[in-house]
């Protein structure tokens, strides 16, 4: 008899723990659960304003750069020939608006390829919009304007 009540009470402990472990795991659960929604929509939330501030960025650039200033790099070689009209021959390099790093190092790569490879006569010219900002020249630029040069 004894040992019959000792199963019942065994029993009845294996099944209020049971019962406990499931009340537990259920409340585990329903507070991972909260968790995970509200992780959810603090990442939909973080998304919303991270892709807004990308579109706010990238349409500002836009609008700025449009009233930048175009930058271009002309290469101007004039062709003397005695006897016949000068030619010109002039070769203009385009960067995007705003690009000014780019088109400065680019002139300074020309200057420095006509000087070691000494072309001349030759105009080289750094433009900044409708402004010439930089011009090197090589040879009698000022002598050979003075000639009549071929359309």
């Amino acid at each position: 008899m004894l040992r019959k009540i000792t199963n019942a009470f065994k029993g009845l402990i294996d099944a209020l723990t049971k019962i406990v472990l499931g009340i537990f795991n259920a409340v585990f659960g329903l507070f991972k659960a909260i968790f995970n929604a509200i992780k959810f929509v603090i990442n939909g939330i973080v998304s919303i304003i991270v892709g807004t501030y990308q579109a706010i960025a990238s349409v500002c650039k836009k609008v700025i750069n449009s009233f930048k200033p175009v930058y271009r790099v002309t290469f101007t070689m004039y062709h003397v020939i005695p006897g016949m009209p000068v030619q010109e021959n002039v070769t203009v390099h385009a960067f995007a608006r705003g690009a000014s790093k780019e088109a400065k190092d680019f002139y300074y790569k020309v200057v420095e390829m006509t000087m070691k490879n000494k072309i001349a006569p030759t105009v080289v010219m750094l433009k900044k919009g409708k402004k010439t900002v930089q011009t090197k020249q090589f040879g009698p630029i000022e002598d050979i304007k003075k000639f009549r040069i071929a359309a």
